[in-house]
């Protein structure tokens, strides 16, 4: 699986988290034009589909106070904590009740820095490493980093802490498995792609001029402007704005589709395609209300390769209905 999560926050939505009382900020980013904010114990939270015993966290991070922290969760337990104070970055089993270590390092309020956590969940043989700006600063090892029943990860939580707000940017999550992405990628910068034009559409749409444009909106507005289809085998594809700059090395492309099903057994998976070739993603079969699904492509399926930005501001991407 590798790659969990990424979100560089640019679509200004909150619906993929859990959250209470953070929000999505125009007014301070790490990059693009947008990040997430939250204030005194107010905090977002990524479920992660998934239960992996080692996961790996980075994000831009901007505090406006010290004393913020970052969780790792399996269920309602928190395994680890690790709390951003001033002058280090401390290391907690559970929710700041067991010390597990204590790492200097240099952070200037009001200034974006990028953190990354790997941490291993283990009763004996736990561990975690800490990078900033991707340098490490701290480790543990042999460490019982287990807080829970059971070895594992299921949701990433931010909480904000003191007067002032804290900012995450540039989010990722990813686990240790597969051949991309399973390990730190370092201080990314993620580029939210918007369809930008009509290449070949099937699928119908609830007014406006073009299918493409009915999914451009800033955040997603349900069932104000969509596409829809209910014909197994009718595909979508529409052309992407570019990146906004050619000097990105490019870790993946991932698609965030967001579906509500009015009933029946269908299913959607998205599409990408290069050149002549194309790669058909997982399906999903979604649920009455509306979701986020999340889909890494980690190669440009013309080449078999990693992704350039040339190969990228070429691609397509859409949709398609599976029987």
């Amino acid at each position: 699986m590798a790659l969990l999560w990424l979100d560089g926050f640019e679509a200004g939505d909150v619906s993929p988290y859990t959250v209470s009382g953070a929000s999505v900020d125009t007014a301070q980013y790490r990059t693009g034009a947008r990040s997430m904010t939250s204030g005194y114990v107010c905090w977002f939270q990524r479920a992660l589909g998934a239960s992996p015993q080692t996961v790996i966290v980075g994000a831009g991070t901007r505090l406006g106070t010290y004393s913020s922290y970052w969780e790792l969760y399996d269920g309602s337990t928190v395994q680890l904590r690790f709390t951003l104070a001033s002058g280090a970055i401390n290391v907690y089993r559970g929710p700041g009740t067991t010390l597990l270590g204590t790492h200097a390092v240099s952070w200037p309020l009001n200034m974006w820095q990028y953190l990354e956590v790997r941490a291993t969940i283990d009763p004996t043989n736990g561990s975690y490493e800490l990078r900033v700006n991707g340098a490490t600063i701290g480790s543990g090892s042999g460490l019982n980093t287990r807080n829970s029943g059971a070895s594992q990860v299921t949701a990433v939580r931010f909480t904000g802490a003191g007067g002032a707000a804290c900012h995450v940017d540039d989010l990722y999550i990813c686990d240790t498995t597969g051949s991309y992405c399973n390990t730190f990628l370092g201080p990314v910068c993620i580029s939210h792609l918007a369809p930008a034009s009509d290449v070949s559409t099937t699928w119908s749409r609830n007014g406006g001029t073009s299918n493409y444009g009915r999914l451009t909106e800033t955040a997603p507005d349900g069932d104000t402007t969509y596409v829809y289809d209910a014909t197994p085998g009718h595909v979508d594809q529409y052309g992407l704005a570019d990146l906004p700059t050619a000097a990105y090395t490019v870790a993946a492309v991932a698609s965030v589709m967001y579906v509500r099903s009015d009933g029946g057994t269908l299913s959607v998976a998205p599409v990408m395609w290069s050149g002549s070739s194309t790669s058909e993603g997982a399906a999903v079969a979604p649920g009455a209300a509306y979701a986020a699904y999340f889909q890494p492509f980690y190669t440009d399926p013309d080449t078999g390769l990693v992704w350039t930005v040339s190969g990228i501001n070429a691609a397509n991407i859409g949709l398609k209905v599976i029987a």
